[in-house]
């Protein structure tokens, strides 16, 4: 295959690029190449592979990259190197861009704080001029922000957003470069001008740090861009480092208002200061971490929320399909059956701990409390979601049996529903209150999670009770109902 590729662009000019030139590493849509105009002047190429292992990307977000770049390029803006040609060739776009210098992730980190202001402010204005034509970079990155005639200028637009694009249009969510990304992004929200300023704040710290400031793998970069704290910027200059814990607030409105406020900013971090100043500097970014502080454990605890709103409503729909498949069983028997379940209490959840579940025939009832974890405070080593007392009923007796208790835990790494019965271990009849003596029973409300109840559950030890513990299927409740028959 030959390694020199020409081409006639859309503009009518004729560009020429090497596919064993690569500049820098290849990105999300494509790698760059070295390459050179028609009269020799050097240039870059961006080679996006239209067809790739995931699918064909779709025609309306290149032509996107396309017309952002000239949207770009017609600002004439000197801080920013946009598409300036463009042309298809079998199944590739090539984009025509100026060559830089190099790109400032080629450069040895970390800067000394001089020069770290110095690539700051060249960002800073490069995003000010872009957000003033109502584009938002969406991938800002030390790859992307290129050396050209002095200057640090931003480059490759290929997942930027135009702020006039409705939801209608081709949108790249769920794009970016995870250690860059702000919460915003992680969480599917639409980007702002502030989105870029977080990322600014990541390149900023990686200057200045040689590394971002959260680590590890997307999984790990999504939980600490979301809930860890801003680790402690390594500058001496104060005014700095409120400056770049300001950028990667979680709360996008305690960023800076805008890319203009930044560089105002970053004017002042490089001006000289009295020690009264310092010392007020010191204050304000001491407020401003404690505030990030109390973003990140609210993040976290939201997190925590939702992770066990999620779980809850997977127990209760695995719950809900297999006492449909123990009434479709006993349906063959008794036709007649029925099963009544709780009406869902918004955005098709359930109210946990408020509602029961029954399964009936004319003759006998089975019916399922619920009940939520940790009501008498969480035990140690606990994976459980949700536990239920199962209570039978025969018409010809008023008392009420509590037969089992269902409990939804960890199993194997995976949430499954177990039946729990108890019965009476080495003691005497009448010492002990939890159930019939003669025969297995479920605990209630209090005795399960009880001092001596959930905890000697998980804890082997000596106990005035024995446990027998089951998977959960319809077979097994019919089991547990066929005593009220």
């Amino acid at each position: 295959m030959a390694k020199d590729v020409k081409f006639t662009g859309q503009s009518g000019a004729t560009w020429r690029y090497w596919t064993d030139q690569p500049l820098g590493r290849p990105g999300g849509f494509g790698g760059v190449y070295a390459a050179e105009a028609g009269d020799g002047t050097p240039m870059a190429v961006k080679v996006v592979e239209k067809t790739r292992p995931s699918g064909t990307l779709d025609d309306r977000l290149l032509r996107r990259e396309v017309e952002i770049g000239r949207r770009v390029a017609d600002s004439r803006s000197d801080l920013l190197l946009p598409v300036i040609d463009v042309a298809e060739l079998n199944d590739k776009l090539l984009l025509v861009m100026v060559r830089g210098d190099g790109a400032l992730a080629d450069g040895a980190l970390p800067f000394d704080e001089a020069e770290a202001i110095g690539v700051m402010t060249d960002i800073a204005a490069g995003l000010q001029e872009l957000h003033s034509i109502g584009i938002i970079h969406r991938d800002l990155k030390p790859a992307n922000v290129l050396k050209h005639g002095g200057r640090w200028k931003l480059a490759d637009f290929g997942i930027a957003r135009d702020e006039e694009i409705g939801t209608q249009n081709p949108t790249f969510v769920g794009w970016g470069s995870p250690p860059y990304m702000a919460p915003e992004l992680w969480e599917s929200r639409s980007p702002t001008v502030k989105t870029d300023l977080y990322a600014l704040g990541c390149v900023a710290f990686q200057l200045l740090n040689g590394t971002t400031p959260y680590t590890g793998d997307n999984s790990a970069l999504r939980d600490a861009h979301l809930s860890q704290p801003v680790p402690e910027v390594p500058t001496a200059n104060v005014a700095l480092r409120n400056l770049i814990a300001r950028l990667l607030a979680k709360d996008p409105g305690e960023r800076p208002q805008d890319a203009r406020a930044v560089l105002e900013r970053l004017h002042r971090a490089a001006a000289p200061r009295t020690p009264v100043q310092e010392a007020i500097a010191k204050g304000i970014g001491d407020h401003a971490a404690e505030r990030s502080e109390d973003a990140s454990r609210r993040a976290a605890q939201e997190a925590t929320q939702e992770a066990r709103r999620q779980q809850i409503a997977q127990a209760q729909a695995d719950l809900d399909e297999i006492l449909a498949d123990a009434l479709e069983d006993l349906q063959q028997i008794e036709p007649e059956a029925g099963l009544q379940t709780p009406r869902p209490v918004g955005r098709g959840t359930y109210a946990v701990g408020r509602h029961s579940i029954t399964l009936a025939t004319a003759d006998a009832t089975l019916r399922i409390d619920t009940w939520e974890q940790g009501a008498y405070g969480a035990v140690a080593r606990d994976t459980m979601t949700l536990a239920c007392v199962v209570v039978i009923m025969n018409r010809r007796y008023d008392r009420e049996l509590r037969a089992a208790n269902l409990v939804c835990e960890q199993v194997d790494g995976r949430l499954g529903w177990q039946v729990y019965r108890f019965r009476p271990g080495m003691v005497a009849p009448d010492q002990y209150p939890y159930g019939p003596y003669g025969r297995t029973h479920g605990l209630s409300h209090e005795d399960f999670f009880g001092r001596w109840g959930r905890h000697f559950m998980i804890n082997s030890a000596m106990h005035v009770w024995q446990k027998s513990v089951v998977p959960l299927t319809a077979e097994t409740m019919l089991e547990i109902f066929r005593p009220s028959i």
